[in-house]
């Protein structure tokens, strides 16, 4: 239960600075916030978290799941709390592609700790986190790639070279980016493949009724899932369990019901063996119960899978860290990797950077730089853009080593950050943890839909 209970839309004074735990410890403090009058007033949206931490110079978004009664929890993660002193954060409310509502700027504390240290990470890396490293080492490369040489001769000192060297260090740029992004479509791959089973609820002893009621049950001949499942509308899905097992023959029963929780089916079946069944065009969410004459041995590895296809596959954990994105950003993400990473084009000549919001890495050539509007620089460099909707965050590596980077979306910018040369490959890294923190916290509600955020 969250400790402590915000109604953005409310005047009502909250306790300034809010205590929310001690450095590196997750998961401790939860913050719930009511957005009813927000969604009565604006409609459906996504919510998110525009957090800054102590000593940080840019804030990152943390996306925050609306449940069905307008409430929105924040559970503190050891990120969140990863450095002592005072944090601030701000609610936006986003509908389709607009921010329509901006909180007050709520005002954080976080206490220090003689250790430092927080809880161990789970024993499974998010995709969002494998994306981070990724993306992290390709930024990296970038940077280290030779044959970026520099000519004494140009107008511009220390200017990237106008004649063969140019062409042979962007061409070892794009062969470098397209290696790295090959490897990243394999691994996303391999983690799609490990999000298959879509069952977030809990189990334990739970059953259904036709009102479209789930109810826990003090009997041992019950064991279900502990809440609904978000699916999709006509879709096939196969289910399947394994781990129990009775003296008498297990029944399944399957209830599916539309987003105002009005049964559309309930099935029963004589037995609990794999089975495949196709939504209707209405369906919103699933539940799944079985039971028997005498009672159910639970085993702990007891298991209910749900996934999309007509035939179950072998069980596999579902991992809790990617819940709230869903198998349907990660199909996102991976065709957005097979149409918009990689090397596009160079700047033309007067180029505005505020126009470039599609992912991609961009050429700017030393002879067109005074002509380019909102370029942080005074040299060539390479333009990186990472892109979800209307958030955008660009990174401008120049030719003298130095590195700049700034969010921005369809209405505004934020200023560009200059990072110095020796430590740009570190500071980057602890970007790009930023930028795939927007890719990844603006999927909410359920991976059902994209939200956006306006920083």
């Amino acid at each position: 239960m969250a400790k402590y209970k915000i109604i953005p839309s409310s005047r009502t004074i909250v306790q300034s600075p809010i205590s929310i735990g001690h450095k590196a410890e997750k998961g401790v403090e939860a913050i719930e916030f009511d957005l009813t009058a927000w969604v009565e007033t604006y409609g459906s949206g996504t919510l998110t978290v525009i957090m800054r931490r102590w000593g940080d110079a840019i804030p990152y978004p943390i996306a925050l799941e609306i449940d069905e009664n307008n409430k929105a929890t924040w559970t503190l993660s050891d990120i969140d709390t990863a450095k002592a002193g005072m944090a601030y954060a701000q609610l936006n409310y986003v509908v389709g592609d607009e921010v329509v509502k901006k909180s007050d700027i709520y005002t954080f504390r976080v206490m220090d700790s003689l250790t430092g240290e927080g809880d161990p990470p789970e024993a499974y890396e998010s995709w969002l986190e494998q994306l981070t490293h990724l993306a992290a080492e390709a930024m990296a490369e970038v940077l280290d790639i030779e044959g970026i040489v520099t000519d004494k001769t140009l107008t511009v000192d220390g200017g990237i070279a106008d004649a063969k060297a140019t062409g042979d260090a962007l061409s070892a740029l794009k062969d470098a980016v397209t290696e790295k992004t090959d490897k990243l479509k394999a691994d996303l791959d391999d983690v799609t493949g490990a999000t298959r089973n879509i069952n977030t609820a809990t189990m334990g002893r739970y059953n259904n009724t036709n009102a479209g009621n789930i109810y826990e049950q003090s009997s041992d001949n019950y064991y279900g899932m502990s809440s609904f499942v978000k699916i999709k509308p006509n879709t096939n899905y196969a289910i399947s369990c394994g781990g129990i097992s009775s003296n008498s023959a297990i029944n399944t029963t399957i209830l599916l019901v539309d987003t105002n929780g009005n049964v559309l089916s309930r099935a029963g079946f004589a037995n609990n063996n794999p089975r495949a069944i196709e939504t209707p065009n209405t369906a919103d969410r699933i539940h799944v119960f079985y039971n028997s004459t005498n009672a159910i041995d639970i085993g702990d590895n007891a298991y209910c899978q749900i996934e999309e296809g007509t035939t179950a596959t072998a069980h596999i954990k579902h991992l809790s860290a990617v819940d709230a994105v869903g198998r349907e950003s990660i199909q996102y993400v991976r065709d957005s990797l097979e149409n918009k990473i990689g090397y596009k084009s160079q700047m033309e000549s007067g180029a505005d950077l505020d126009d470039f919001t599609n992912i991609g890495i961009y050429k700017c050539v030393s002879t067109d730089v005074v002509t380019y509007s909102n370029y942080p620089s005074r040299f060539a460099g390479v333009l990186i853009v990472y892109s979800t909707n209307t958030t955008i965050v660009q990174i401008l590596i120049d030719v003298s080593g130095d590195m700049y980077a700034r969010f921005g979306g369809s209405q505004s910018w934020y200023d560009w950050v200059k990072y110095e040369k020796t430590e740009n490959v570190e500071q980057l890294a602890d970007r790009v943890n930023a930028v795939e923190t927007v890719i990844d916290g603006t999927m909410a509600n359920d991976g059902e839909n994209w939200g956006s955020v306006q920083l």
